[in-house]
């Protein structure tokens, strides 16, 4: 995770931006074990990195953040929203409870602006199959 880590201070020096900065705290705070890591999400974030040769600079910064929620957040190959696009789960600790968000903005399992502050759902709060999980 170490080298992942450099890799995204790299990217926030670059781009000078903050974006990665959610990314970064869990990789740096996190035990790796919690990390709800899936075989998909690996599997999608492989695939995404291949496509970042020949990005424009805005390109390069949004699938940089596409991959990390990829790695990093739960998502299950056969969940997804209304507008057919995939769940990614967090929890919100002003609420103490997981919700999840679509790649398209859908929030299910709390309302939008009851949200607060979140963070990933860890791996220990997930109801799924360890045969998911990557790591």
């Amino acid at each position: 995770m170490s080298e992942f880590s450099e890799i995204l201070k790299s990217a926030r020096s670059l781009y000078k931006t903050d974006e990665y900065d959610f990314w970064l705290d869990i990789i740096e705070t996190v035990e790796l074990d919690e990390i709800p890591i899936t075989h998909h999400g690996h599997g999608e974030a492989l695939y995404r990195f291949k496509d970042l040769y020949g990005c424009d600079r805005h390109s390069v910064e949004r699938r940089i953040d596409y991959i990390c929620e990829k790695l990093f957040t739960y998502s299950h190959p056969d969940d997804f929203c209304e507008m057919q696009s995939q769940f990614h789960t967090y929890f919100s600790v002003s609420k103490n409870t997981m919700y999840k968000v679509s790649e398209l903005g859908v929030t299910e399992g709390i309302e939008a602006n009851d949200i607060g502050e979140s963070r990933i759902a860890y791996r220990s709060e997930i109801n799924a199959s360890a045969k998911e999980f990557y790591v």
